[in-house]
């Protein structure tokens, strides 16, 4: 626990703290388990090695609701340094490693959702054998602003996979100012200035992006977007990664 009057400032830091400050165990009533339904369609989705995207939107709807109507009350708290200021945190979940300042553990939603974090895994792994990561965030619709995340841990990669019901754009807008293989996309940072970067398909792949740079989602037409991130968070070196 931090020390007595101890406070973390997220100066610079786009708000990383809301995303990590929510560390303390659900009330009863917020308690989720999983249905023994749900429980044998990832097991039935492991055993086949069934890791598409269409299972993957299927799997995220039938835990959270077409319309995230079943996320926990408490999966992460509003983010609108990074996420806008309509975020309230409703629709996003964070699960596994946390740290921020001296306190860290697991989110307290982990164990929990125990079975969607093995197959998130295994989806991640198949699509890049070498990925890497300590924790998940999971959101439906999110809508970020042009941000960077510096609690992450410094020098490591961020994954990100989309799937849903959307049909056009949804992929991730990554900064990229010397890019002369991809055409590039502009957008307005926090205080208006237009960043160059590009776009990479999310849709049944996995994308890669180093946190500290600026990054955002490509706006989506045509319906749902389901977000799901790998990340490394500070301090994780002395933590074993994805064995969640």
């Amino acid at each position: 626990d931090p020390a007595d009057g101890e406070k973390f400032s997220d100066e610079g830091n786009e708000g990383d703290s809301e995303q990590w400050s929510d560390l303390e165990n659900d009330d009863y009533d917020a308690e989720v388990l999983l249905s023994e339904h749900i429980e044998k369609y990832l097991a039935k989705a492991i055993a086949e090695k069934d890791y598409s995207s269409s299972t993957l939107n299927s799997i995220l709807e039938e835990i959270f609701g077409v319309n995230g109507e079943r996320f926990p009350r408490r999966g992460a708290r509003a983010r609108p340094k990074a996420m806008g200021d309509d975020d309230t945190g409703e629709h996003k979940i964070v699960l596994g490693y946390y740290t921020y300042g001296n306190m860290r553990g697991i989110c307290a939603n982990t164990s929990k959702f125990a079975s969607l974090c093995l197959y998130l895994k295994e989806y991640f792994l198949d699509k890049d054998p070498s990925a890497r990561w300590s924790s998940i965030s999971l959101a439906l619709n999110c809508k970020p602003v042009v941000h960077t995340d510096h609690n992450n841990l410094k020098g490591t990669l961020n994954y990100l996979t989309a799937t849903g019901s959307f049909t056009k754009g949804g992929g991730l807008w990554h900064e990229d100012s010397s890019s002369t293989t991809s055409t590039p996309m502009f957008m307005n940072d926090a205080k208006g200035r237009q960043v160059k970067g590009v776009v990479s398909s999310s849709r049944d792949k996995v994308v890669t992006f180093f946190a500290d740079k600026m990054h955002s989602a490509e706006p989506w037409d045509g319906g749902n977007r389901w977000e799901n991130a790998d990340v490394y968070a500070n301090g994780v070196f002395s933590f074993m990664t994805y064995d969640i």
